[in-house]
């Protein structure tokens, strides 16, 4: 089994398996190497330091890091505070979760330290691809921290805004539809106006707005970017 190597000892891959399947559960790399330290009998078994799991998972992130998905939506702690995940997939298309942040706030300032903070513990390696829900901070985080990264909007929070904004499960149907239809853009476009259309929705605000803004939501406007199946 081949090891990855980090200053004197190694961590194996079996070990860095555990430590990423637990991970993905939201145990912390402290908490990890707890219970890898326990399974191995002590701490002169383990083989390797409390750095070089950090380091290990490091570079596991390096392997998975063209697409991470940011979300706020959690305020499940003592604090009411906005938990921010920050997310992967790797390659059996696992989600890995890379690290995890309680905010502040949900401010442009915050939602750049979380960033900043991120890819420098990630050895400033940037991903090519960001999914998140609509918030206008955070877009404005993601374009002056990884300036050149694609953005896509998250379809699940999409969904629940339609159902929140228009209500209608016919109109959601074929709205979903759009989103994932591989289409050209001018069948997007065409499509787009009879749906409008069709349900008497050319006025709304939301879907003004969903219109201006299908470069970040619709298939069709997105085919030559790599999400890695994230939406």
């Amino acid at each position: 089994m081949t090891p990855f190597m980090r200053s004197n000892r190694a961590v194996s891959k079996a070990d860095i398996d555990e430590a990423i399947a637990l991970k993905e559960v939201c145990v912390g790399t402290s908490q990890v190497m707890n219970y890898l330290t326990q399974q191995a009998g002590g701490y002169d078994n383990v083989g390797f330091t409390h750095k070089d799991l950090y380091n290990a998972l490091q570079r596991d992130y390096t392997c998975f890091d063209d697409v991470i998905e940011l979300d706020t939506t959690y305020k499940d702690n003592l604090y009411g505070r906005p938990i921010m995940p920050i997310v992967g997939l790797n390659h059996h298309h696992n989600t890995i979760v890379f690290a995890t942040a309680i905010i502040a706030d949900e401010t442009s300032q915050s939602f750049e330290s979380v960033q900043q903070n991120f890819l420098e513990a990630m050895m400033n390696k940037l991903s090519i691809s960001v999914v998140t829900n609509r918030d206008r901070a955070m877009q404005r985080a993601i374009k002056y921290v990884i300036p050149y990264a694609k953005n896509i909007l998250c379809s699940w929070h999409l969904s629940r805004n339609a159902q929140a904004n228009i209500g209608d499960p016919k109109f959601i149907a074929v709205f979903s539809k759009c989103m994932a239809s591989w289409w050209t853009t001018e069948e997007f476009d065409i499509q787009w106006r009879s749906i409008v259309l069709e349900f008497n929705v050319k006025k709304h605000p939301w879907v003004i707005e969903k219109g201006n803004t299908r470069h970040l939501w619709a298939q069709a406007y997105l085919i030559d970017h790599f999400f890695a199946n994230i939406r």
